[in-house]
């Protein structure tokens, strides 16, 4: 200041979030540094003021920030020691990822189909309209025409045959011409067709990805209406990744957390001999309640002797009571919790059947360490069941740089269903328009394909409409 007496200034700074690192929080202080636990109690502080907030804490998250040194002010210095004031302003990681799918593609075992097609591998020769015993009788699928049954013969034909030889398969879906439920039956036509001896862990895993969450969750939502009908030892198992909060709330129980949750709680009941704990509880509960009754008998009958026996009997069975139930409570120990957590994220990949993801969330941090750095192949979990088939809904309504992102996962079997008639990505930059950014690889290669006159063998019937 003018009087040379320092003060605090709050001025904007431009920067990007380099790292997150989210962690459970529980109070235990004793943990914690004195740097870290003046700044965590800061926090408590700042978060008890904010009126808007509710609920109690239970994370503690870690921002890695990078700021640029030269946008502050000569003879200032920013302050770590005193509150930062974050406000996101828009989120760079799904075009980085685009330019990564780009960079990546060489090393997919797509990259000849995508960038130089040929007829042979566009092509899916008719292969009949006979569903897989397993799925015929299922009402929904009974109830498809012969055109949406054919192409799901055909198409997964083509995806099971020569499971090394990439191919890529287009499917031209309109609004209305029931392409939803014609995904949901090549899905289950897949999976049932290759299944070895009954047994569910035999299945081949598909990847369901789509632009939008939401179209993403029509899909979800087909497959979970038809789960029911199969018999259950043979019930395909289904997971949803992404933002539990942006998904359709009856998918929810089918997103990652959600069945991480899920594991995780039955695994620490079984560790902590939970149901044990739980039998124990009602069995002293129940006497507690029996020498309360005898006590206010002895009371009534003027018995003073037996009746402070009682009591003090009576408090003792309450103070086992709740020893138990502070047992139950208590969490396991952060070594052992970390371990379960890490066990159950490979458990709920190793064994999903089916994974549904957007785009941009297919490559997330988990799929990327269980898929293509292989963590996650322990004896527990078994050997890695690698993903054999990406099927891209509303493939015409994304750019083609978006459509390359899951390529990285190793699959060389592609269904991309959409409509080239339909409106393109929404591009803002005029000079990406003119660079025609917004044609999407759908696009690109159904216009290939339809040069080669091989229109009619992929085209879902347009007058089709459901009721």
């Amino acid at each position: 200041t003018v009087g040379g007496k320092q003060a605090r200034e709050i001025k904007p700074c431009f920067g990007f979030v380099q790292n997150i690192k989210r962690v459970p929080f529980r109070k235990d202080y004793a943990s914690f540094g004195e740097f870290d636990l003046e700044r965590i109690k800061r926090l408590e502080t700042l978060a008890s003021k904010n009126k808007q907030r509710k609920g109690v804490l239970s994370n503690l998250v870690n921002y890695t920030l990078r700021v640029k040194l030269n946008l502050v002010p000569p003879g200032r210095k920013l302050s770590s020691e005193k509150p930062i004031y974050m406000k996101a302003l828009s989120r760079i990681r799904p075009d980085m990822r685009k330019f990564e799918a780009i960079l990546d593609l060489p090393q997919s075992r797509l990259f000849d189909s995508v960038v130089s097609p040929k007829k042979e591998t566009l092509q899916v020769p008719q292969a009949g309209h006979n569903l897989h015993a397993t799925i015929k009788g299922i009402p929904q699928m009974a109830h498809l025409n012969q055109c949406q049954k054919e192409i799901i013969v055909s198409v997964s034909q083509a995806c099971v045959l020569q499971p090394e030889v990439p191919k890529t398969c287009l499917v031209q879906g309109p609004p209305g011409t029931g392409k939803s439920s014609t995904i949901a039956g090549l899905i289950l036509q897949i999976l049932y067709s290759k299944m070895e001896n009954g047994k569910v862990g035999t299945m081949p895993r598909i990847l369901v990805v789509a632009p939008s969450n939401a179209a993403v969750d029509e899909l979800a939502l087909k497959l979970i209406n038809l789960m029911p009908k199969l018999p259950e030892p043979i019930r395909f198992k289904m997971l949803r990744l992404g933002v539990q909060h942006s998904m359709h709330h009856q998918v929810r129980n089918y997103s990652y957390d959600a069945q991480i949750g899920q594991y995780i709680a039955a695994e620490t009941r079984q560790a902590k001999a939970t149901e044990s704990l739980e039998k124990d509880e009602r069995n002293k509960q129940s006497a507690a309640n029996q020498i309360y009754a005898e006590k206010m008998k002895a009371e009534a009958e003027g018995n003073a002797v037996l009746a402070g026996k009682l009591t003090r009997d009576y408090k003792e069975k309450f103070q086992q009571i709740e020893k138990i139930k502070a047992e139950i409570r208590k969490p396991l120990d952060i070594k052992a919790r970390k371990e379960l957590e890490r066990v159950a994220a490979e458990r709920t990949l190793a064994g999903a059947d089916i994974i549904l993801a957007t785009l941009s969330s297919s490559l997330s941090s988990q799929m990327e360490k269980y898929f293509i750095q292989g963590i996650g192949t322990s004896k527990g979990v078994g050997s890695l069941r690698p993903i054999s088939v990406c099927i891209m809904d509303e493939a015409s309504q994304c750019v083609e740089p978006e459509a390359l992102i899951p390529f990285k996962l190793g699959f060389c079997k592609l269904v991309m269903v959409g409509d080239h008639e339909q409106l393109p990505a929404t591009v803002t930059s005029r000079k990406a328009q003119q660079l025609d950014y917004q044609q999407s690889l759908f696009g690109r290669l159904f216009s290939y394909f339809t040069g080669l006159g091989g229109e009619e063998g992929g085209m879902v019937n347009p007058v089709l409409r459901l009721h």
